[in-house]
């Protein structure tokens, strides 16, 4: 039994039955979110496989009941994951922790173990996304489809506020995730002093333009908004900073070590040259043992000099690669020979993109890998040509002064 592989299947034909003009937020995507977030903590919280595996099928069946019952969906949730859970022979046990999970994300969160604090914390992973408001708001909307009790924007913003206060359970969450929620709680902070900036003017007669705006309307601009935006955090943008300057200083360490043997290689090379050449007729039994030795310096040379060469590429793209996200913009290699006007032109295109964006980052942080790789590759080469033909002129030259000294 594939549990995870069941409990995803199951729940992917469950969301999609749900009218989507209705469920905006609480769909398909919110719970692939809050799986996903779950994955990350688990890894880093340190849960074993088996703890793993009930956290994430507890992620997947977290909301499945908004299904079958709005207000009440966390019972409903728990009924649907144990009659199915029951039906693939899952041990009653786990089942048990499953439901557990599941019931501790009721508001307030009230998590008694890891594995509920985990699936809390990943439930409110989406107070670290930069498109938060746009996110609530789409809750917001939903929830006035569903409740005869409307919920009035300032309402709904102090009630975010509250979310945004409450602090995460995990260590982890605590300390990766709590920075960019901080600057969501400021910005939703500043819109409710707005409002209320705005409610003044209003009550005092005066006319504050698009201060009043249509549900439908409302709801077209932020799903728009949304459709182009992917869901990229502060954290994300930490990832590849991080990344990029290790990748930056793993280079920096290949070019010192290629540096230090082109040095001590061509030393050795000019030394042994020129004391053999003077001393040739005195020694030239030592003629195998020298050679080895220069053999082995000028190939160690080569090796670290091909690590460190740089590679001359075109300098130049075309419309097409831009279409087709086959150029790399942020590495200079791909740009050099092309006018200004043109590199540009395709840069405000990639910034008017945000996916595109992090598909130049990814793609930028890819060639490093690649370079750093053969760098690496190249540099052991040179290494290991230096320390087996080391060892090679040693054993050489002890045998030769030992057959020179007791010849046949």
């Amino acid at each position: 039994m594939n549990l995870l592989n069941e409990t995803e299947q199951f729940c992917i034909r469950r969301f999609a039955d749900l009218d989507p003009e209705k469920y905006i937020y609480h769909n398909l995507t919110h719970t692939k979110e809050v799986v996903e977030a779950c994955k990350i903590l688990a890894r880093n919280e340190g849960l074993s496989q088996k703890e793993t595996e009930l956290v994430i099928a507890a992620a997947w069946f977290h909301d499945i009941g908004y299904t079958e019952d709005y207000m009440h969906h966390e019972e409903i949730s728990k009924k649907i994951a144990t009659e199915f859970l029951s039906s693939i022979n899952l041990e009653p046990g786990k089942i048990a922790i499953i439901c557990g999970c599941i019931d501790a994300t009721r508001i307030p969160q009230t998590p008694g173990n890891k594995l509920e604090e985990v699936l809390c914390d990943a439930d409110m992973y989406h107070l670290t996304f930069t498109s938060f408001c746009d996110r609530t708001g789409l809750l917001r909307l939903e929830r006035n489809l569903f409740l005869k009790e409307q919920v009035s924007m300032m309402d709904f913003l102090e009630e975010s506020v509250r979310f945004l206060q409450a602090p995460y359970f995990t260590e982890y969450a605590k300390n990766m995730w709590s920075e960019p929620k901080a600057a969501n709680l400021e910005e939703v902070s500043k819109k409710i002093l707005h409002r209320k900036a705005e409610n003044e003017l209003s009550k005092s007669g005066l006319d504050y333009p698009g201060m009043i705006s249509e549900l439908k309307d409302e709801n077209k601009i932020l799903k728009r908004k949304l459709s182009r935006r992917p869901m990229f955090t502060r954290g994300v943008d930490t990832m590849f900073r991080t990344t990029s300057r290790k990748q930056i200083n793993l280079s920096a360490i290949a070019d010192n070590k290629s540096n230090i043997l082109i040095t001590m290689n061509t030393l050795i090379i000019s030394v042994v040259i020129t004391l053999f050449v003077r001393r040739y007729q005195d020694y030239p039994q030592l003629i195998i043992p020298v050679l080895i030795l220069i053999l082995t310096c000028l190939g160690s040379l080569v090796a670290s000099i091909l690590s460190t060469r740089p590679i001359i590429l075109k300098g130049e793209f075309k419309e097409e690669d831009i279409r087709k996200r086959g150029v790399n913009l942020l590495f200079f290699g791909n740009f050099f020979n092309t006018a200004f006007s043109e590199y540009d032109k395709a840069m405000k295109e990639m910034m008017n993109d945000e996916e595109q964006v992090y598909t130049m980052m990814i793609m930028d942080q890819y060639s490093q890998g690649k370079v750093l790789a053969k760098k690496f590759k190249l540099l052991r080469i040179a290494y290991d040509i230096f320390m087996y033909g080391f060892i090679v002129f040693i054993i050489t030259c002890t045998l030769v002064m030992i057959l020179y000294q007791n010849p046949a």
